[in-house]
């Protein structure tokens, strides 16, 4: 079972269900469905952390109800390393979920390369701009760097 710990030291489990995924796509607009045959999904969720704080409230909701954590005082319990942990903790949720999805094998046995792309890609654009266009943002690229 996937899990990971907030700020505040507390455990979170992520289990995926057929339940869980269709009230993802409801409330956020992200279908986890359809990792098995499109990793989009990937590059919504981790490239914004607004949008991947949201999926794991929906996914984390319940355990938050009965801990009595609001969505907002949710929100306050990821930091940089717990966002890493969480994201981590999601890529093997997801390849429980869907055991003979080569994309979610791959999120989940790369995740650690995912992640250093993704710094890689915003540090080349710092360093080639010497700052981010709050109006502009760096192109998309695949996400799951192949290895």
């Amino acid at each position: 079972m996937a899990s990971f710990k907030d700020i505040k030291g507390d455990e979170w489990q992520l289990v995926l269900t057929v339940g869980s995924v269709a009230d993802v796509k409801r409330d956020t607009d992200i279908n986890l469905a359809i990792s098995s045959k499109d990793a989009a999904w990937v590059e919504a969720i981790f490239s914004n952390d607004g949008k991947f704080v949201e999926v794991l409230w929906v996914l984390c909701a319940p355990q938050a109800k009965e801990r009595g954590v609001t969505p907002e005082a949710f929100g306050y319990r990821f930091g940089g390393d717990t966002l890493e942990d969480a994201g981590n903790a999601l890529a093997i949720a997801v390849a429980d979920f869907f055991p003979r999805s080569r994309i979610a094998r791959a999120l989940r046995d790369n995740w650690a390369k995912t992640v250093t792309a993704a710094e890689d890609r915003a540090i080349a654009m710092l360093t080639t701009t010497g700052s981010p266009s709050p109006t502009s943002a760096p192109e998309s690229s695949d996400v799951i760097p192949a290895g």
